[in-house]
């Protein structure tokens, strides 16, 4: 399986790594592993679960979308 870095994440999407910290104390975005038990466990993404997400989240117009 591959695995993404918040920084290859962000860099995929356009993002800055923040947002996507932001997005996982909200409980937005990809599902994410943090391997190992300590608070400095380094976060990844699944490609699989990014590549769910994506179609997941995939729209053919704008109307009905919050910000």
């Amino acid at each position: 399986m591959t695995y993404l870095t918040p920084q290859q994440l962000a860099d995929r999407w356009g993002l800055k790594p923040a947002t996507l910290a932001d997005w996982r104390v909200k409980g937005q975005g990809p599902r994410f592993v943090k391997p190992g038990r300590t608070l400095k466990a380094r976060v990844r993404y699944s490609l699989d679960d990014i590549e769910a997400w994506e179609r997941a989240n995939q729209h053919e117009h704008t109307a009905g979308l919050t910000h």
